[in-house]
Parts: structure tokens; sequence; C-alpha cells
């Protein structure tokens, strides 16, 4: 039975060992605020009980290959309890990772999402920003010949003249030749 607990012990601290390691430098943002005001982070405190799980767990595992075989089939039974609790305490730890990981990752799509709500908003304005601005340029360039024509008919004296088939007349409705003459 011993045998069959080392077996899933050294997995569980390998895997436990590999997670905080690789977890040991992650960022933290946020931490929980204790009851006295202090900011405690949740995941470098299991990075570092797990740490100190493996180093015991170790230690106990090296104390029972150290020991004779009578010795160890002598105390059987106590050594698959201490393994046995060791296994448990590792699959514990594992979900704790897993829980500490799924509420960052929660944080990390809120924090996206709430950065891609405003680039929505900024491209949205700049859109239309950039629509208005092409609307007014092409009212600006935008030259018919009807305008040009009427823009003629008035003179540089200001009195306006509307030009016709048989000449231009003024306010005083008197009329000059046709245009050309």
């Amino acid at each position: 039975m011993v045998g069959v607990l080392l077996l899933y012990v050294f997995p569980s601290i390998q895997c436990s060992s590999l997670t905080s390691h690789s977890l040991n430098n992650m960022k933290n943002d946020d931490g929980v605020t204790a009851f006295d005001g202090m900011k405690i982070d949740r995941l470098k405190s299991l990075v570092e009980l797990t740490a100190d799980d493996i180093k015991v767990c170790s230690n106990v595992c090296d104390a029972y290959m150290k020991k004779r075989p009578l010795a160890k089939v002598m105390l059987s039974s106590v050594w698959d309890e201490k393994l046995f609790d060791f296994a448990k305490l590792f699959t514990r730890r594992r979900q704790e990772f897993q829980f500490e990981l799924t509420i960052r990752t929660s944080q990390g799509v809120d924090k996206a999402n709430a950065k891609l709500d405003v680039i929505e908003d900024t491209t949205r304005e700049l859109s239309e920003q950039f629509r208005l601005s092409i609307l007014l340029s092409q009212l600006r360039t935008d030259h018919r010949p009807q305008d040009e024509r009427n823009e003629s008919a008035v003179p540089a004296a200001g009195q306006p003249r509307a030009k016709t088939a048989f000449g231009a007349c003024g306010r005083e409705g008197r009329c000059e030749g046709p245009p050309g003459k």
C-alpha cells in the first residue's frame, strides 16, 4: 500500500511544484483586504504554503526511503496514513490553485472587456467625426454650374441683375439688350 501511495504522492508533488513555480512570477493586481486593512495576496500565500508542504512531504518520503525493510513493514500503517494525508493535501492544493486561477482569469476577462468597451466607444466617436468631416468637405468642394451662373448674375456694385435670353435687367426694370451687344 505504501508503494502505491508513493506512486501517487510523487506526481502530485511534481504537479503542485510546477504549478507553484509557474505562478510564482504571476503579477497580482488585487489582493484581498483583511479585517485590519492589510492586503493579502492569496496566490502568493498559496504558493508559499505549497512550497512548504512539498518540503515537508519530501522529508517524510526521504525518511521512509531510508528506513530498513523490516521497519517499513512494521510501521506500514503509520506510513500509509502519513502518505495518504499528503496525497489528500496535494489534491486540495491543486483545487485551490484551480480556483485561484479561475478567479484571476475572470478578473482578466472583465478588465479586457472594459478596455474593449472603451475602444469601441472611441472608435464609434471617431467614425462619426470622420463621416461628418467627409460630408463637410464634400459640401465645401461641391461646385455646381448653376451656382457659378448665379454668382455671375450679381454685379460687383452690389446690384442684382437677372440675366435672361433677352438681356440683363436691373432693379429699376430697365433692361439692356441681349448679352454680347
